[in-house]
């Protein structure tokens, strides 16, 4: 699964990496009901075997050691700084999550599991898309299979596809998009009302069911026939 928040830093100056750390540890906390508590998590560092000597977080925020491997990864990035966690684990059963900053363009936020069971349910992950939009100002969040957006399966390459589910930071009712099986009202950060649109709710969104795609597509074509699907040039 691929769950990306789009968003803008609209202050004049970057967050320091200390505050970005610190709220991928409070959407960290979140996860801890889906499988992944805060002991679960590994700074990135040089090599595996130090990644794993070093946990990413505690109870109270970031480590000291995740932060001094931060400051070590971003030398020489000041305008574009990152910072990213791993669960340990490569493949079925991994996770990582990671915040990309920049100012004057779009940032993100990427969280990426690979066979979760309790990633499989669509309210889990909704929840999961509320919580994000409570910490970051986003301008869309889209979660999906690797391969629905990698392999172009979505209908518009240069907007964002809605794969599983996307949130728009508007209210779209259910006759602008009679395709939904299910449209989740939601409030931001900021206080404004936004919706995640979901195409499947049966179980986990499949890029290999045929199904699954068509719903999709027939989502995205409603929502850019309608004007409520931007381009990643607008969001």
């Amino acid at each position: 699964m691929n769950f990306e928040v789009l968003f803008h830093v609209k202050e004049r100056q970057l967050p320091s990496l200390e505050a970005q750390f610190y709220d991928l540890w409070k959407f960290a906390k979140e996860l801890g009901n889906v499988g992944l508590g805060l002991d679960k998590w590994y700074a990135v560092a040089p090599t595996e075997k130090e990644s794993l000597a070093h946990k990413a977080f505690n109870s109270a925020g970031p480590t000291g050691e995740a932060i001094r491997l931060a400051h070590s990864n971003n030398r020489g990035e000041p305008d574009f700084p990152s910072v990213g966690v791993w669960n340990g684990i490569e493949d079925n059963g991994g996770a990582v999550l990671k915040s990309s900053l920049i100012l004057n363009g779009i940032c993100s936020v990427e969280f990426n599991s690979d066979g979760i069971l309790e990633h499989r349910g669509y309210n889990v992950v909704a929840d999961m898309v509320e919580q994000a939009i409570k910490l970051w100002p986003a301008t869309c969040v889209k979660v999906g299979p690797f391969n629905y957006y990698l392999d172009e399966m979505q209908v518009f390459p240069e907007r964002p596809g809605v794969g599983w589910m996307l949130y728009l930071p508007h209210e779209i009712a259910h006759n602008q998009v009679p395709e939904a099986q299910m449209l989740r009202y939601v409030t931001d950060v900021n206080g404004h009302k936004g919706t995640i649109v979901i195409s499947e709710i049966d179980g986990i969104f499949d890029a290999d069911n045929p199904a699954h795609v068509h719903t999709a597509n027939k989502i995205e074509i409603r929502l850019a026939d309608r004007g409520l699907l931007p381009k990643y040039a607008d969001l």
